[in-house]
C-alpha cells in the first residue's frame, strides 16, 4: 500500500475562510470536509499517509477516501498527480469568490456527484453502546438473538458491531435484514463481507424483503453459471447478466438445460463464450426443448437416423403453407450452422 505525498500551495496551516463559507457544507458527507482538513494538516507537516490509513483513522472504507479526492478535484480544490506507487494530492490555493461567482456556483450545483457517490460510514459501537441499544430497542435485541440462532453460537465482537450498526444506522426493513443475515451466516461469511454487502444494498436501495430475496436469487444464478463455466475469479459483465437473466426469466428453462448448453459450449469453443451458448439455447427453445431429456432424445434420433426431422403426423394438401415440415436441430447441426455463420 503506497503512501500519498501531499503538496500544499496555501500559505500557513489554517483553513481558508472561503472553504468554510463556500465548500465545507456542500459535500455528500461531512467526512469529505474532515479528510480535506486532515490533508491540509498532513501537507503542512510533510506527513505521508496511505488511503488505507486515512480510512482507518476516520472509520470509513478506503473507496470513500478515493471518492473524496475525486470530489475535491471536481471542485478544483486539489489535483491528483504521481502514480499508484507514488500518488500525490496537491492542494490548490482557494480563490475568494465574488457574490456573482458564488451564486453561479450555487445555481450550477450538480446532483451528478451526489447521485453517483453515496458515502456510508460505519460507526463502531463499543460494548456499552451495544448493551444500551439492545436493551432500549426491541428490534435490535431480536436481530442479535436471531443472528445467534442462525450461527448456532454467540456472535463474535466484530460480528456484533457490524450487525448492530446495520440494524441501528441503515434503513433496512427487519425482514430484509433477516434475509441478509441468513445468507451471510449460513454461508459462513465473515463480518467484513457482511459489512460490504450491507453497504452495497444500501447504495442500491435494496431495503425490503422482496428486493433482498430477488437480489439473493439472482446472485445465486450468476454464481451457478460462472461455476458451470469454471470461472471463480470474476463477476459477470453487464452484457452477460442480460443474457443469463434472459435464459431464466424470458425462456423459463431449468438450470440443468443451461448447464448442458454451457458444457457443449466449452467442448466446442474451449472458452467462456456466452454468445455461442446463447445461440445454442435459443435454438433449443425454438425447437421446443424444455429439458435435458428432450435434447438427449433428439440427439439419439439424430445418431440413429442421421437426421432429426419431425414430420407432421396429419398430412396437409401439398402446396399449402401447412405442408411445411418443422425442423428440429441437433446440437451438432447447430454447431455447423454457427460455424458457417461465423465464416460468412
Amino acid at each position: 500500500m503506497s503512501n500519498i505525498k501531499f503538496i500544499n500551495r496555501n500559505m500557513g496551516t489554517y483553513v481558508d475562510n472561503s472553504f468554510i463559507d463556500n465548500y465545507m457544507a456542500d459535500v455528500p458527507s461531512p467526512v469529505f470536509s474532515l479528510i480535506y482538513i486532515y490533508a491540509l494538516r498532513c501537507a503542512n507537516y510533510g506527513i505521508s499517509i496511505s488511503n488505507g490509513e486515512i480510512a482507518k483513522k476516520f472509520n470509513i472504507l478506503e473507496s470513500d477516501v478515493v471518492n473524496c479526492w475525486k470530489f475535491w478535484k471536481e471542485k478544483n480544490l486539489l489535483s491528483l498527480a504521481g502514480d499508484k506507487l507514488n500518488p500525490i494530492v496537491e492542494l490548490k490555493e482557494i480563490k475568494n469568490e465574488s457574490e456573482n461567482e458564488k451564486n453561479s456556483f450555487e445555481n450550477k450545483k450538480s446532483d451528478k456527484v451526489e447521485d453517483k457517490v453515496k458515502i456510508i460510514t460505519r460507526h463502531i459501537y463499543n460494548p456499552k453502546e451495544i448493551g444500551e441499544l439492545s436493551s432500549q430497542n426491541k428490534n435490535i435485541d431480536e436481530i442479535i438473538k436471531y443472528a445467534e440462532s442462525i450461527k448456532g453460537s454467540i456472535l463474535s465482537p466484530k460480528e456484533l458491531e457490524v450487525i448492530v450498526w446495520i440494524a441501528n444506522d441503515l434503513d433496512f426493513e427487519q425482514e430484509a435484514l433477516i434475509v441478509m443475515l441468513s445468507y451471510c451466516l449460513k454461508g459462513k461469511k465473515n463480518h467484513k463481507y457482511m459489512e460490504k454487502m450491507a453497504i452495497d444494498w444500501a447504495e442500491k436501495g435494496i431495503v425490503t424483503m422482496d428486493m433482498a430475496t430477488e437480489y439473493i436469487n439472482k446472485q445465486s444464478r450468476y454464481n451457478k453459471v460462472l461455476k458451470a463455466f469454471g470461472v471463480s475469479d470474476r463477476k459477470l459483465s453487464k452484457g452477460e447478466i442480460e443474457i443469463v437473466d434472459k435464459w431464466f426469466d424470458n425462456y423459463s428453462i431449468s438450470f440443468e438445460l443451461i448447464d448442458l448448453a454451457i458444457q457443449k459450449t466449452i467442448e466446442k469453443t474451449g472458452k467462456v463464450a456466452f454468445s455461442y451458448c446463447d445461440k445454442i439455447i435459443q435454438n433449443w427453445v425454438k425447437s421446443g426443448f424444455k429439458s435435458v431429456k428432450d435434447v438427449e432424445e433428439n440427439e439419439a434420433i439424430y445418431a440413429k437416423k442421421g437426421k432429426s426431422n419431425v414430420e407432421n403426423i396429419t398430412q396437409k394438401p401439398k402446396g399449402t403453407f401447412n405442408n411445411y415440415k418443422q425442423k428440429i436441430y441437433s446440437s451438432e447441426e447447430i454447431d455447423e450452422i454457427l460455424k458457417r455463420k461465423g465464416n460468412s
